[in-house]
């Protein structure tokens, strides 16, 4: 039958404009090959240097051109990613996906429509529609530039690799330092593939999880933590002049191997203020080439006994996996436990080098009108607590109320030419009742000013005015349980700060 040249109209939503042309043909009906069609529609071309060639065939039993032409672009379209070599699956990331979805979209537009191309290095150079027992048959034949494509295929085959190596890559490199006995470096990369792989929606991805979270906890479980010293002395407002250390090592197949490189988290405590309550502050150390984990602790500002640990830190690896859904939650925890468990302790016990010198002590407690009480609630709560921590206190054989007929001046120099021979430094101090209070129950306010001075040159070397209440059922009672509070916050801050 002769061939006729013609050209499609657009018919609808998805008809094809064929770049060039299109060759309307028919043949009698029966199952032989279409004499009359291009060779391209027999045999796709082979490739040449410059171009590859695709072939998209579409059929419509019903005679719908419109309908043959997309099934043909459709063809063609999937003949072009079969050659990219990508396919959507569970593992695809969203980026990949409309990244796939966008570049088959411009190669639909770039098929339906004439003019400047869509798709950079593709067009269409050929069609063949074939008509028989009424049903009707699309050929389209493109090519594509082999530089172009080739960068598509590069693009995409990255895109689609990215979700899964986001697991892959560091559980691959955790592996291989954990059986080279890199421990420190492998332990991060465990846990950057267990939170990956805690995200993600690839093949066997809690299977991935919980193989790199188990090994990661299985390392931790082998690390140790020995101290090397147990106890360290130092002294109230002076440089520790020894550092507190750890050795760490793994134990594995019945060795100790040291582990370097290891971040330490160190915990110890320091007084806030002058004198304040004790807080806990961390401070970060790494181990050696030995494995050794040394801290230099800062100079004390407290007396008596605390205690510094050092613990593995995995606080940086650990938070992506905090976040991770509900059901992962009994493996980081459990990873979290065992990283506690680790720690060691040491003891750092202060003195203060002023519980050395022989000290007096002189307190007089007033009423609120100035006038001298018997009682010496203040300073036996005082003296208790000094004597506590070791320190070398004397009674004096005056009576308190002397401080309220002397000057500092004159009761200092009563003490240097008295007792200069007995004792180096003085503690002395006046407090009075400054409010009482008895709307529910009795309330009573004390406060009053202490003073160390050095007997020698007369320099004060602490001084504080501390208030506080007390309660009682009645006056009395009241105002020994302030006097005796008063006494023993005093001697808190003294013992913090004396030097």
């Amino acid at each position: 039958m002769q061939l006729e040249k013609k050209s499609l109209k657009r018919s609808g939503v998805g008809a094809v404009v064929v770049a060039a042309f299109l060759f309307l043909g028919s043949c009698a009906s029966g199952g032989g090959a279409v004499s009359n069609a291009p060779d391209w529609v027999l045999q796709r071309p082979q490739a040449d240097r410059e171009y590859r060639y695709f072939v998209g065939a579409g059929e419509a039993a019903g005679g719908s051109l419109v309908q043959a032409q997309q099934a043909a672009t459709n063809a063609m379209i999937s003949d072009i990613i079969r050659y990219i070599g990508v396919d959507v699956t569970t593992n695809s990331t969203a980026t990949a996906r409309s990244d796939l979805e966008s570049f088959e979209a411009e190669l639909v537009e770039q098929v339906q429509q004439q003019g400047e191309a869509v798709v950079s290095g593709f067009e269409i150079i050929d069609s063949f529609v074939m008509e028989r027992d009424g049903a009707v048959t699309v050929y389209l034949l493109g090519r594509y530039e082999k530089g172009a494509l080739d960068e598509e295929q590069r693009r995409f085959r990255a895109l689609f690799q990215e979700r899964i190596d986001a697991v892959d890559v560091p559980a691959e490199q955790g592996r291989r330092l954990y059986d080279a006995g890199e421990y420190a470096r492998a332990l991060p990369f465990l846990l950057e593939a267990a939170a990956a792989a805690g995200v993600s929606d690839i093949d066997n991805a809690e299977i991935r999880f919980d193989e790199n979270i188990t090994l990661a906890r299985q390392l931790i479980e082998s690390i140790v933590f020995e101290p090397v010293t147990s106890q360290i002395n130092a002294s109230l407002n002076q440089a520790v002049g020894q550092s507190f250390g750890a050795m760490v090592y793994a134990q594995h197949r019945g060795q100790q191997i040291p582990i370097s490189g290891l971040p330490v988290r160190v915990s110890y405590r320091e007084a806030r203020g002058n004198g304040g309550r004790m807080t806990v502050r961390t401070s970060t150390v790494y181990t050696d080439d030995q494995g050794v984990a040394l801290f230099d602790h800062p100079v004390p500002n407290f007396v008596g006994s605390s205690q510094v640990s050092m613990t593995l830190d995995i606080s940086a690896s650990v938070e992506p996996l905090l976040d991770l859904p509900r059901r992962y939650q009994a493996q980081v925890e459990a990873l979290e436990d065992a990283a506690v468990d680790t720690a060691c302790t040491m003891q750092l016990v202060v003195a203060s080098a002023a519980a050395q010198a022989p000290t007096a002590v002189l307190i007089m407690e007033m009423d609120a009108d100035g006038n001298p009480l018997p009682s010496q609630a203040t300073g036996d709560a005082f003296r208790a607590a000094l004597l506590a921590q070791g320190f070398f206190l004397e009674t004096l054989d005056i009576p308190a109320y002397m401080l309220s007929e002397l000057s500092d001046q004159e009761f200092l120099e009563l003490m240097r030419i008295d007792y200069g021979d007995s004792f180096d430094r003085v503690i002395f101090a006046r407090v009075s009742v400054q409010e009482v209070n008895d709307r529910s129950g009795v309330i009573v306010g004390v406060g009053g000013t202490f003073q160390a001075v050095d007997l020698q040159n007369r320099r004060v070397l602490y001084s504080i005015s501390p208030s506080i209440r007390g309660r009682g059922r009645n006056l009395q009672s009241a105002m020994q349980a302030a006097f005796r509070s008063l006494g023993t916050s005093a001697a808190e801050q003294f013992l913090n700060n004396l030097p």
